[in-house]
């Protein structure tokens, strides 16, 4: 009993399962005690002039892009099934996938999950809380679900990009090395000659013109002996 309890704990650990229900948890939470306990339009600075909470719907994405009812029901859709995708591709790829994978999918997951409930269930929209401001300028309201998945997916992109310079890095190192222990694979270096050794060079090569001339000689006069003959 002990050893499956064991076992069930790690493999609950490890698949990051425990993060996407904390994660999700809290952004259901954070949303519920804005929605009870904030009045719409109501800014909170926790921060002054730069982090405040509010209560605000939005029915459409980020700076409320296809905002309205089409676009409402569109992207209830759209996370209805970019969950059951996640979902699928994590079972699916559950044995390749490595710890990081897990952790981020799972992330991912809470913040999809998180605002699919929203469009679900609120005809207003999804619930967002959390704002910014710089100035005269306020960020566009968001929650902890939008948060959960900007992170995840920049943190898997700039791993990927990591990974590629690694793997590039490695290739470069093992060409160099192979290039290292293979001297044919070098290229012909070209060596290069003191004075002395091209006046020697120099004197061998007159030499063998010599030699040359004369065997030539001799064969041309063995040559007009015989036709005289």
């Amino acid at each position: 009993m002990n050893n499956k309890i064991k076992t069930y704990g790690k493999w609950f650990f490890f698949s990051f399962v425990w993060l996407f229900v904390l994660a999700f948890l809290i952004d259901l939470m954070t949303k519920l005690l804005c929605q009870n306990y904030i009045p719409l339009g109501d800014k909170i600075y926790l921060i002054p002039n730069f982090l405040y909470v509010t209560l605000t719907y939005n029915t459409g994405m980020a700076w409320g892009l296809f905002g309205g009812e089409v676009g409402h029901i569109i992207l209830t859709v759209v996370s209805w099934l970019a969950s059951a995708i996640i979902i699928a591709f994590y079972v699916w790829k559950y044995k390749k996938l490595n710890k990081f994978y897990k952790a981020m999918l799972a992330l991912i997951l809470a913040g999809t999950m998180g605002n699919m409930i929203d469009r679900t269930f609120y005809e207003l929209g999804v619930i967002d809380w959390i704002g910014f401001q710089f100035g005269d300028y306020f960020f566009p309201v968001f929650n902890l679900a939008d948060a959960y998945l900007v992170v995840g997916i920049i943190i898997i992109v700039i791993y990927l990009i990591v990974i590629e310079i690694k793997d590039y890095m490695e290739k470069a190192k093992e060409k160099k090395d192979l290039e290292a222990s293979n001297p044919s694979s070098r290229k012909e270096i070209r060596r290069v000659y003191t004075s002395d050794e091209i006046e020697k060079m120099s004197k061998q090569l007159e030499e063998e013109k010599k030699v040359t001339k004369n065997l030539d000689l001799k064969e041309e006069d063995n040559s007009g002996e015989d036709s005289s003959k």
